[in-house]
């Protein structure tokens, strides 16, 4: 068996080694001589208070009328003559709705976010 030699760093080198890691990240993703003040002062800030209020809105219309539908078409689904003697058919279809649901539910919530101006 190969053995792996332990090395022992000091804290001021792995702080060191961090910082390095760290610059390198930023001015991957800025252009190379970007501060990370300059940086965080691009990025807006979204006001937190008005996107609870946009996302508890969603939350309680949009979202609670959608899985009403979902429920509704499963319901619909696994009472067909076909799911009851195909257990799998039902099976499918649910993750059918549901990956639909979940895809149709991300946009809307993107466009109202758009239009109350937290997006």
């Amino acid at each position: 068996t190969a053995m792996i030699a332990k090395r022992a760093y000091s804290k001021s080198k792995r702080a060191e080694a961090a910082r390095g890691s760290q610059e390198a990240s930023m001015a991957a993703l800025g252009d190379g001589g970007s501060d990370l003040q300059e940086v965080m002062e691009e990025v807006p800030v979204p006001p937190l208070f008005r996107t609870a209020l946009v996302w508890a809105l969603f939350m309680g219309v949009s979202s609670n009328t959608r899985y009403q539908v979902v429920f509704g078409l499963e319901r619909l689904v696994e009472g067909t003559v076909l799911a009851q003697k195909v257990p799998m058919i039902a099976n499918v279809a649910t993750i059918a709705i549901r990956f639909a649901n979940n895809i149709y539910g991300g946009e809307q919530f993107i466009d109202m976010a758009r239009w109350a101006g937290v997006q």
